[in-house]
């Protein structure tokens, strides 16, 4: 089980409560893992979240892994150049 399940909209309304799932998961200081495969449309605001969640746990020495990220996800990433550090 995935210790973030992301809902269909990640539009840029849904990025407070984002945020502070991902805060959450940053305090625990452990592995997690991030279910992406009900995302249908991600905003460029919260793909930026993703990035900055991935490069604060990175510096911790915390992975972040993916469970079937969705193609719109993948493809959204791929676009905006953040395919790699998101680990897409």
């Amino acid at each position: 089980m995935a210790d973030l399940v992301l809902e269909s909209n990640c539009g840029i309304a849904q990025a407070e409560a984002l945020s502070t799932q991902l805060e959450e998961l940053f305090q625990k200081s452990a592995a997690a893992t991030i279910d992406g495969s009900a995302v249908m449309r991600v905003d460029t605001a919260v793909l930026q979240l993703f990035a900055s969640f991935f490069a604060a746990m990175e510096q911790t020495g915390v992975t972040v892994s993916w469970k079937d990220p969705s193609e719109v996800l993948c493809q959204s990433a791929n676009t905006l150049g953040l395919k790699e550090l998101l680990k897409l």
